[in-house]
């Protein structure tokens, strides 16, 4: 009937307790019972901070580097040291189009120092075959702004099979 808060630490500690009355939300029914786990919970957090501004990272993934044209992959943005940042905004590349199709959460507590990140995915579909260079991506979280490194995908069209190597060649039989 209360309202619980959960937190886990990398030890394996779990603790489920109700809030105290002056946490809880307004009209939220509060046990007036307040656990060890809780205390130590909040006195934790207290001292907990998040990695600095200037350890904030940023880098561009792709799920795959070659595709053929009428298949699409996925881009991946993963920004650490900080899980509160905007959606980056991918430049326009002509011959691609990007979709933004969600975004995870990684926070992390250990020794008393939180840290974080945030990985937004795009899916990438191709408009015609060719090689394509996805520039650098701003992302900027606070003050901060950092910089992907520019990534290359190579579409090619669908109808091209790859030639068969000269081992997969049947020996006709000797008559």
């Amino acid at each position: 009937h209360g309202i619980s808060i959960m937190g886990q630490f990398r030890a394996g500690l779990c603790l489920s307790s109700p809030l105290p009355r002056d946490l809880a939300p307004a009209g939220a029914v509060v046990d007036r019972r307040y656990r060890p786990g809780v205390l130590l919970f909040l006195l934790l957090m207290s001292h907990a901070h998040f990695t600095l501004a200037s350890d904030i990272r940023a880098k561009a993934v792709l799920r795959a580097a070659e595709i053929t044209l009428g298949d699409s992959t996925v881009l991946a943005i993963v920004i650490e040291g900080t899980p509160t940042v905007g959606r980056p905004q991918i430049p326009a590349v002509d011959g691609l189009e990007f979709s933004h199709v969600g975004q995870s959460t990684n926070l992390q507590f250990i020794n008393g120092v939180m840290s974080g990140g945030v990985t937004h995915s795009y899916r990438v579909v191709p408009q015609r075959e060719g090689t394509f260079t996805i520039p650098e991506i701003q992302v900027v979280a606070g003050k901060s702004t950092v910089k992907t490194k520019s990534l290359t995908l190579s579409v090619r069209n669908s109808s091209v099979l790859p030639l068969p190597s000269t081992s997969s060649k049947r020996a006709s039989p000797a008559s």
